[in-house]
């Protein structure tokens, strides 16, 4: 008998992103990448938003981290990047499924903000000195820093967008 054939490895490291984004106790976010015809997760979160100007046809995407704000108040977000060819492919029972390719970064205007695996945005966060009581919160970068490396790797890569409610099942 020929052996199992064996599921490729993820050329991309996952990232869980849950603890990090706001609102991910109730919406499930996630993101798979196709490399050579096969999909891998990459990754998974929360809320997100995925907005474009109407003009060029670039897509951004982008999630707001949870718990923080950046020293001049603005929210905070936990990862940014743009696509194109961003279509709607299905919406069913609460669920949306977004398909698109990742621009691939030309210029310093375009953004790929996508953290490392091992990356804690509250590291190296402060205490904000001046909101107090429910205000009370963190003060951190307002966005990751250009991710060059995984930019080259990702730049034209398909990925598809799952969200929805998060049920108790998805645990």
């Amino acid at each position: 008998m020929p052996p199992k054939p064996t599921a490729p490895a993820s050329p991309v490291p996952f990232l869980d992103l849950r603890k990090f984004t706001r609102w991910a106790e109730e919406t499930a976010t996630y993101i798979e990448v196709t490399f050579d015809m096969n999909r891998f997760p990459w990754m998974e979160l929360g809320q997100f938003e995925l907005f474009t100007d109407n003009k060029t046809g670039v897509w951004r995407f982008s999630s707001y981290l949870s718990k923080a704000t950046d020293f001049e108040h603005d929210s905070s977000k936990i990862v940014v990047f743009e696509l194109v060819g961003a279509r709607l492919d299905m919406v069913h029972g609460g669920q949306v499924v977004i398909d698109g390719y990742i621009k691939t970064p030309e210029s310093s205007y375009d953004r790929f903000n996508v953290p490392a695996a091992d990356f804690d945005p509250y590291k190296n966060a402060t205490k904000c000195a001046t909101c107090k009581g429910e205000d009370k919160h963190l003060i951190t970068d307002y966005i990751p820093k250009h991710n060059a490396e995984l930019a080259a790797l990702m730049g034209g890569r398909r990925i598809t967008i799952r969200t929805g409610p998060r049920y108790k099942d998805d645990e």
